[in-house]
């Protein structure tokens, strides 16, 4: 089984927990024009060869991925964040970049949106990290993330 070292489980909230990126029909989640863009959002950091999204999951309110950050030297989503980090795995280092990456991920998403509609407030100030732990911690949670939109509601 596939255990990624250092790999963490995150949920973004909207803001005040509102259905921005529309519902669940069926069992299955329904994007809008703003989930599409947090959908794009999230691939988008796929293309950075540190940041590996492993499995993810867009819902009415939230978005839940496990991320892991690879490799002695990181380039970060963009020039402002690109930094050099000798021990990725001690812990206030990889914190550091992995919220830098999130800050990006919800700057460029809520930039994306306010274009069409500038004054809606996309997300919640902080988001909920948890660290994976072991094989059997992992699993539960990929596997949490592929049921979300059947457990909704």
């Amino acid at each position: 089984m596939y255990l990624p070292a250092q790999a963490g489980f995150i949920t973004i909230c909207t803001q005040n927990r509102e259905c921005l990126f529309e519902g669940i029909v069926n069992g299955e989640m329904v994007l809008n024009e703003f989930g599409t863009i947090v959908d794009e959002k999230i691939n988008e950091l796929k293309k950075y060869k540190n940041v590996d999204i492993d499995i993810y999951c867009v819902m009415p309110n939230h978005v839940h991925f496990i991320i892991q950050i690879v490799g002695a030297h990181h380039d970060a989503p963009n020039e402002h964040y690109r930094t050099h980090i000798r021990a990725i795995h001690e812990s206030p280092l990889r914190r550091s970049l992995l919220s830098q990456i999130i800050g990006y991920f919800k700057m460029n998403s809520a930039k994306t949106i306010h274009i069409t509609n500038p004054n809606i407030r996309i997300w919640q100030r902080n988001y909920y990290e948890h660290i994976i732990k072991n094989e059997i911690e992992y699993i539960k949670i990929k596997r949490y993330i592929q049921l979300n939109s059947t457990m909704w509601g």
